[in-house]
């Protein structure tokens, strides 16, 4: 099993001022830094601005902050939490509506176990049209230390993906901040070890 790095987020929801978060201020404020990488990211809708230091990119909108780990590493970790969290404090009285902590994972060697989980029930009928099942993809919304943890795994014939979001309503800064403390490494770990205990899955180690 292999981390989706670019999935590695926190996400804090709201009413923001862009004009604001220009790269000049992410960079002095948010990431204690001078100068900074910046380049545009073309999503379906239009073009984004990623801020980003060696450790955390920060993409800022108009309805969401995203802080992106870049490593998979305790140091990271700690500048996403440390970005979002001064976020939070020099921007106190921004409207805050949901806050989310983001982990994907990828599997290409899917064990029979976890492919028939998704043979449900008409599989073999969709077959016999004939159709080609592209994907099938099972959400579950569990609960999780207070919030909602939405849980996505999706099968295709190449890969299976798993992705954990751990969702909480926030009506204000603090509240977002007090919800963020100390949880990027302990709901990372927590991700790892649902894989291990519920489907045998583990963390491929870094090359040498």
């Amino acid at each position: 099993m292999k981390p989706v790095i670019e999935e590695w987020t926190v996400v804090l929801a709201g009413s923001w001022n862009v004009a604001i978060l220009n790269p000049e201020w992410v960079g002095r404020e948010l990431l204690n830094l001078p100068e900074v990488e910046m380049e545009l990211v073309f999503g379906a809708i239009r073009p984004q601005l990623k801020v980003s230091s060696p450790l955390v990119s920060i993409i800022p909108q108009g309805n969401q902050v995203i802080f992106n780990s870049r490593q998979r590493s305790a140091e990271a970790f700690a500048g996403v939490e440390a970005a979002a969290t001064a976020l939070l404090e020099k921007l106190p009285i921004t409207p805050i509506t949901a806050m989310g902590i983001n982990f994907g994972y990828t599997e290409e060697a899917v064990s029979v176990n976890i492919a028939n989980l998704f043979a449900i029930g008409d599989t073999a009928r969709i077959s016999d049209v004939p159709l080609r099942i592209k994907s099938t993809t099972i959400t579950r919304q569990l609960e999780y230390d207070g919030r909602d943890l939405n849980f996505r795994m999706t099968h295709t014939p190449e890969r299976l993906m798993l992705h954990f979001n751990y969702h909480l309503a926030v009506t204000s800064a603090e509240a977002a901040k007090a919800a963020l403390a100390g949880k990027v490494a302990t709901y990372q770990n927590h991700s790892q070890q649902l894989l291990k205990d519920l489907y045998n899955l583990e963390e491929m180690e870094p090359a040498p």
